[in-house]
């Protein structure tokens, strides 16, 4: 009775894999034909950058194949080039290197998650965006087609980009769900990454020189400033303001970054 329920579970899981797939396989042809594609986007690649007034300034890179996260060809971005907070400069260094790995390991014969070109790129962004991943594309020789997701004032998914193109998307469609899954993972995978990078630069900060500034005030003074170099400029009164700050730690800090001119 046991090995009877459990060929039952595996069957259903079956039916059910095979009915995603196929939902999934419709999705992409779908796409296709939503913006006239000549190929199949059978991979799609997505990008997207996080950073906090350009501290911890990071890209990420998702890839969907047949449908499907292909969680095993996401990368992290360190943005090495780049100061202050330049999405369009953070971008053009992120694409570059990208597809600079591409022509690479096209030419050595190496294998990894770089050396497929995509089918189609989409940008967590408007027109700016797009252009910024064709110059690069140009640049490269490389001809993928290329969308920009747009969001409304409440920061939601409202059309996309493409070709000089907008194309306003209706949200109860599969396309839309499609789209706004991946637009949503590369922005979480960015941040992710981000957070990270913040959370080691917490566990060794010029902060911790300073009497009184514990791990608690450690990230409000962060989290209200947004950086470092932010908190260098701040008064004792705008120190006070910060979630637990008490007025003799205020003045340490102010008097700490004074001294240090």
């Amino acid at each position: 009775e046991k090995a009877k329920l459990v060929e039952m579970a595996e069957n259903n899981a079956r039916i059910t894999l095979d009915n995603k797939e196929k939902a999934n396989k419709n999705l992409v042809l779908e796409l296709k034909q939503c913006l006239l594609l000549d190929t199949l986007p059978r991979k799609i690649e997505a990008y997207d950058i996080s950073n906090i007034s350009g501290d911890f300034n990071v890209g990420s890179m998702v890839v969907y194949k047949n449908g499907f996260k292909s969680s095993k060809d996401y990368r992290k971005f360190k943005i090495k080039t780049v100061v202050g907070q330049d999405d369009y400069s953070s971008h053009r260094e992120m694409l570059t290197r990208r597809f600079n790995r591409f022509l690479d390991e096209k030419i050595n014969s190496a294998g990894s998650s770089f050396s497929e070109k995509p089918d189609l790129i989409l940008m967590d962004g408007g027109k700016g965006h797009v252009n910024v991943a064709k110059e690069v594309l140009l640049e490269k020789n490389l001809d993928v087609p290329v969308i920009g997701l747009v969001k409304n004032d409440k920061h939601r998914t409202k059309g996309i980009i493409f070709e000089d193109n907008y194309i306003e998307l209706d949200i109860n469609t599969n396309i839309y769900r499609f789209l706004f899954d991946i637009q949503e993972e590369v922005h979480r995978f960015a941040i992710n990454y981000h957070r990270s990078l913040q959370n080691k630069k917490l566990q060794n900060s010029v902060l911790d020189e300073i009497k009184g500034v514990g791990e608690i005030k450690k990230i409000k003074l962060l989290s209200h400033f947004g950086s470092i170099s932010s908190i260098k400029k701040a008064s004792v009164e705008e120190l006070l303001m910060v979630d637990k700050m008490d007025k003799k730690t205020a003045k340490n800090i102010f008097e700490f970054f004074n001294n240090e001119g």
